[in-house]
């Protein structure tokens, strides 16, 4: 019934655009608003169908939208989408919530997963800056097809970045390990490896844990957000096959989320609405494939849903359209 509620009164606010002064593509505004909210009903309608990694995606919508509605650049938006961002938070609120309490874990695992669902962890200002042209960023058609098949295979570093996010989160406690994992090989690594690798630096310096890591922080993740760029052209150059939808959302929320715009433009924001499934979920893989390939080649930490969407697909696609929407507000100019 709460859901319904949340609903009905979004959907009554939708009809009105939300209008700004010149400079902010309202209608496109609008479009970025209504999708999210057909993710986060996407997700509220299925707990079953979630997992960890969904929620995650749902606690940074909620980090995004709540800092965007503490931004000075809000005036700027009229009260209809003042308003309906305001009811976008408390359905991303509810979602997070009601995703939790759908989690069949034990406490030790569930104390994890609630801290590093806390949307307040993940806000932080952002300087919003281009990245610094780079002349390799455009590679050969040999190049760009062996990123392609790296985004399939690339899950040799999973078990290591999921014990050291759990170290982190247990006791901020970086070994050795886990710190070669986060700052070496930065030009090497690929695929699911290198956003790993930032997303644990992230998660290191929110809560504050080790000094060497933040210290560097910002020069790490410059080149690995470097890197994903080039991974990122090389993807679009290839089609997107298989996973790499998937995995270019992943790079565009966690760069995008370092404050790089070039990660959000209008190219890839047009990607990530022409990617939506109706229903609103995401799938990350071609919907068309053959069952039994995308079991195969999906990433391991994604399930399949109803439409044949996946459920790590669409947290992300929901986080990143907050980012876009945050992005939007915060760059804003009169």
């Amino acid at each position: 019934m709460k859901l319904r509620c949340f609903c009905l009164v979004i959907s009554m606010m939708s009809a009105v655009s939300a209008t700004a002064a010149s400079g902010l593509d309202f209608n496109r505004f609008d479009k970025k608003m209504n999708a999210l909210v057909r993710s986060l009903k996407f997700m509220a309608e299925r707990p079953g169908q979630m997992n960890v990694d969904t929620i995650l995606g749902v606690t940074f919508v909620e980090a995004n939208i709540k800092a965007a509605l503490a931004h000075k650049n809000l005036l700027y938006i009229d009260n209809h989408g003042r308003s309906m961002l305001k009811e976008i938070l408390k359905l991303a609120t509810y979602t997070r919530k009601h995703l939790l309490r759908s989690l069949a874990l034990n406490e030790d695992i569930k104390q994890v997963i609630n801290a590093i669902n806390d949307p307040d962890l993940w806000i932080e200002p952002v300087v919003w800056r281009q990245m610094e042209s780079s002349n390799d960023a455009h590679r050969s058609t040999n190049d760009k097809m062996n990123y392609s098949t790296r985004a399939l295979q690339d899950h040799s570093q999973s078990r290591t970045s999921d014990r050291c996010i759990v170290r982190v989160i247990q006791g901020c406690e970086i070994d050795d390990a886990c710190r070669d994992f986060a700052l070496r090989d930065l030009d090497s690594a690929q695929a699911y490896t290198s956003t790993h690798k930032l997303l644990l630096i992230k998660l290191a310096s929110a809560l504050r844990c080790d000094a060497e890591i933040s210290d560097v922080s910002p020069f790490v993740t410059y080149a690995l957000c470097a890197s994903m760029m080039r991974e990122l052209t090389s993807y679009e150059a290839a089609g997107f096959p298989n996973v790499s939808k998937d995995l270019a959302t992943e790079q565009i929320l966690l760069c995008g989320m370092e404050g790089y715009l070039d990660f959000l433009d209008r190219h890839y924001e047009q990607l990530l609405l022409d990617w939506q499934h109706p229903s609103g979920c995401y799938s990350g893989v071609k919907y068309s494939l053959d069952a039994t390939l995308k079991r195969r080649h999906y990433r391991r930490s994604g399930s399949f849903v109803d439409y044949g969407c996946v459920n790590h697909a669409t947290g992300l696609g929901a986080a990143a359209l907050a980012l876009m929407i945050r992005k939007d507000i915060e760059t804003f100019s009169s």
